[in-house]
Parts: structure tokens; sequence; C-alpha cells
């Protein structure tokens, strides 16, 4: 599913943004996010890279292209 990118230009975003992500401990807990991540990032412009946090979900995870 394709989400929401947060920025900083929102002060809303901002505060999730600034947070400190949890680690991950069962990589089955996260493959509905790692498919969204994909998901977003191929359907973003120009984009190479994009974090779960980008997505408002606290977890450590990224994907790059």
């Amino acid at each position: 599913m394709i989400r929401k990118i947060l920025t900083y230009n929102n002060q809303e975003d901002k505060k999730i943004l600034s947070q400190k992500s949890e680690n991950v401990k069962d990589i089955g807990e996260i493959k509905e996010l790692i498919q969204d991540l994909k998901d977003t990032l191929h359907a973003t412009a120009n984009a190479k890279g994009l974090s779960a946090i980008q997505l408002g979900i606290n977890k450590r995870v990224c994907i790059c292209l």
C-alpha cells in the first residue's frame, strides 16, 4: 500500500520524525511494512531510499534502491 511520506515542513510530522526508532526483534512483524515501504518508494519520483519513520512507523527499517 502506498502511504503518505512525512516531512519536516509539517510540525506534527516533525514530532514523529524526531523520535528515536525502535529495534526490530522479529522479521515477521515487519513483512507488511517492508512491502508498504517498497510500494511507496516506487511511487515517489526521484526517491532513492525510504525509512519506516518517514511513514510514521517507529521501527528501525529502511530500504534503498
